[in-house]
């Protein structure tokens, strides 16, 4: 078994943007960047940050989005070799606006159980540092992928390690998935754990490689 054990750092929703961008039409310069973040009414793409920090030796993202969904992924090179994945995550900062959630986490597809290829199948187990309005919590799931497109998928088991409000910004806490190659996911956070119910778990086919 290969263990997948990172630092990271995740700061949310809150970049600071220095471009120089000399754009200008018939009416005069586009935009003149004076405020602090992008404007969404102009940009279709806002901040995006994927760096080790100098000095603390961390990988920081970030990222930040007003209308749609936005991803920040940093991917495993060799997948297929990793059944546990630990870090310790740090929640800097998460500014919601309407009915939003905002996830950090760790996660990926760990084995298929159909007989044949493609996506349809393809088990998913993350855990999230997550904050939906109330504060920041510690949850975690496992889905099953239901079209090749990975457009579609269903919950299979899910779960709560911490409540709403327990966990505090700018606070260092461990996260672990361990997967024991027979459709049982054991979920850690900062102590608290759970293990996902096999009985409930599709049973297992092909392995997957694409974390």
């Amino acid at each position: 078994m290969k263990v997948a054990n990172t630092r990271v750092c995740l700061f949310l929703l809150i970049v600071t943007c220095s471009l120089s961008l000399n754009t200008n039409i018939a009416m005069g310069a586009y935009d003149q960047f004076s405020n602090n973040e992008i404007d969404s009414e102009k940009w279709s793409d806002l901040e995006f940050v994927r760096k080790i920090d100098p000095v603390s030796g961390k990988l920081v993202l970030k990222v930040r989005s007003t209308t749609t969904s936005a991803r920040n992924r940093f991917l495993f090179a060799e997948p297929d070799t990793v059944n546990t994945i630990k870090a310790t995550m740090s929640v800097v900062n998460i500014e919601l606006s309407g009915d939003h959630k905002a996830d950090a986490y760790i996660g990926g597809f760990f084995y298929n159980n159909k007989s044949a290829g493609g996506s349809t199948g393809d088990i998913w187990a993350n855990v999230a540092l997550r904050n939906n309005g109330s504060g920041l919590s510690a949850v975690w799931s496992i889905l099953r992928i239901t079209d090749d497109n990975n457009d579609n998928s269903v919950e299979i088991d899910s779960g709560q390690l911490f409540s709403p409000g327990q966990l505090n910004y700018n606070t260092p806490y461990s996260v672990e998935i361990i997967y024991n190659g027979t459709n049982s996911f054991t979920f850690k956070v900062a102590g608290n754990s759970a293990t996902s119910n096999a009985t409930t778990l599709p049973s297992i086919n092909l392995l997957m490689d694409d974390q």
